[in-house]
């Protein structure tokens, strides 16, 4: 069984972005993530990011560096950081959905650390709300 990596982050945005720059930065992550076999989500909304993404561990730490080096955002905190036994969220190279202040904040106020050290352990509470959360809105 390959292990993966998988990160859930929250930062805001240096000012809020127009349709353009938001669908030039999907593409951009769209294709880097297809490229380096990394899955994952974006919310945005009201100038607020949270991202899930996942992959093998050095693709993880890679689209990480570029995240982290970004100008488009600033205030980076890193809720979840973990090896995992399976995707969360396979089916999406870079899948998006508006998501409301409210809903971001009791999105990263969950609890994002496992229960139990076993990466095949059930997900932490925060992922399974967030699971949630995108099989509603993102159709």
């Amino acid at each position: 069984m390959t292990t993966l990596r998988t990160i859930v982050y929250v930062s805001s945005a240096t000012h809020k972005l127009s349709e353009a720059e938001m669908e030039a930065l999907l593409l951009d992550a769209r294709e880097a993530n297809q490229r380096h076999g990394i899955t994952g989500i974006l919310l945005y909304g009201e100038g607020n990011f949270m991202q899930c993404f996942e992959g093998p561990p050095d693709a993880v730490a890679l689209i990480y560096a570029r995240i982290r080096a970004s100008r488009q955002h600033h205030d980076l905190i890193t809720l979840m950081d973990e090896a995992s036994a399976e995707r969360y969220f396979p089916d999406w190279y870079m899948g998006v959905t508006p998501a409301s202040h409210s809903a971001q904040l009791e999105l990263s106020s969950a609890q994002w650390q496992r229960l139990s050290r076993d990466a095949s352990a059930t997900a932490p509470p925060g992922m399974q709300l967030l699971q949630r959360f995108w099989q509603k809105l993102a159709r």
